[in-house]
């Protein structure tokens, strides 16, 4: 991270301080994210993964913009802190966490459906001191939350946003899966006899099911249209109303004997994705933290930064962002003051240039990590 130990400064354990990363991040390659859509919208049978949008404004005209989900880059510093966390209790011998334990750690926990939505423990009161202890045994969920436990997160990560708004982002990634045995049926050659043929068998009825299921999707066009028409034919909407209901019967029965509905051949409609060289607007704020929580954050950034890929279709080269950011500190109830500079260098670590009191103490606790963290307790509460 540095090439000097910085010496502690001696700020208090229990000083707490905002810390302010405002910057910028910049695609490296291609990222591409696809949040489901919200509920309630209809399906307008659009395949391609899409980039989410929001609104901007710029020159006092509110203009659409793709960008970086936050949610996805809070999630990739939130597996990185952990990942840093494991290592630091394998190095202390410390006994290996266990699913739910990981759980907490890197997704904040899994809440039971019957203690969601309400009830008769939501009246009672919040113990302010056991949640104040349970964040100084486990600063990870201190910092970045655990809605299970009900604790909260200190840390805020914005969303990427371009500095040039992106209508129209590119879409990669269209293409077709291909039928390798199509392609070379001398590949069957290879295999067992029997298995081969009940593969083919599987296969033919497979291929009739999805002839059906698109014949059936006609159909059920046609007969939508018959409905719509103020000249609808009763005969012709129960001839139709029939021949769906048959389809549909006849191809659900040939994948049954498929043993399964999908197709080896299957078209790719792509993805959208952020280009190559896109800088985006970025900020992060650790609100009133302690030294330790930040210098978590720190380890978080570091580890990040040793391997900086986010986002969805990695295998194909996408995700890879690079980061620079101004730091400012700001001591309760004060204005924030300059503090150095952060930037990552791609799979090799940060570059942080500060003299600030606070950020030298937060330095001198990460290289003190491997010590400190044997007073952690980083498993999930009983």
């Amino acid at each position: 991270m540095t090439k000097t130990t910085p010496a502690p400064t001696g700020a208090a354990p229990d000083a707490k301080f905002t810390v302010i990363l405002d910057g910028t991040l910049t695609a490296v390659s291609p990222i591409a994210v696809s949040p489901p859509k919200p509920q309630g919208e209809r399906d307008d049978g659009d395949r391609v993964q899409r980039l989410p949008r929001m609104p901007i404004m710029e020159d006092g005209s509110m203009r659409m913009t793709a960008y970086l989900p936050a949610s996805t880059i809070r999630g990739a510093l939130r597996r990185a802190a952990v990942a840093a966390a494991i290592d630091l209790l394998a190095e202390n011998g410390a006994p290996k966490l266990t699913p739910n334990d990981y759980l907490l750690l890197a997704l904040g926990g899994v809440k039971d459906r019957k203690d969601e939505g309400g009830g008769a423990d939501d009246t009672k009161g919040v113990d302010l001191q056991a949640v104040r202890d349970f964040r100084l045994r486990n600063p990870l969920v201190s910092l970045f939350g655990a809605m299970a436990i009900d604790v909260g997160g200190n840390l805020r990560v914005g969303h990427g946003i371009p500095a040039v708004p992106l209508a129209d982002p590119g879409h990669l990634g269209v293409g077709a899966r291909h039928d390798p045995f199509a392609r070379q049926p001398a590949l069957l050659e290879l295999f067992d006899a029997d298995a081969a043929n009940d593969f083919l068998t599987r296969n033919d009825f497979r291929l009739e099911g999805n002839r059906l299921e698109n014949q059936a999707e006609q159909a059920k066009r046609k007969l939508g249209e018959q409905r719509r028409s103020r000249t609808a034919d009763p005969e012709k909407v129960k001839e139709l109303t029939e021949q769906v209901a048959r389809l549909d019967a006849d191809a659900k029965a040939a994948f049954e004997r498929a043993g399964g509905k999908v197709n080896i051949q299957q078209p790719l409609a792509g993805y959208e994705a952020l280009p190559v060289g896109l800088e985006m607007r970025h900020r992060i704020v650790a609100d009133q933290v302690p030294p330790v929580e930040l210098a978590l954050l720190l380890a978080a950034l570091e580890r990040f930064a040793l391997a900086p890929v986010l986002g969805a279709h990695v295998a194909h080269g996408c995700g890879e962002v690079t980061g620079s950011w101004s730091v400012s500190v700001a001591r309760r109830g004060a204005p924030a003051e300059p503090a150095g500079t952060i930037a990552m260098d791609n799979y090799r670590g940060l570059k942080i240039d500060t003299d600030h009191p606070v950020m030298l103490d937060a330095l001198a606790i990460r290289s003190d990590l491997p010590a400190r963290s044997r007073a952690f307790d980083l498993r999930s509460p009983d």
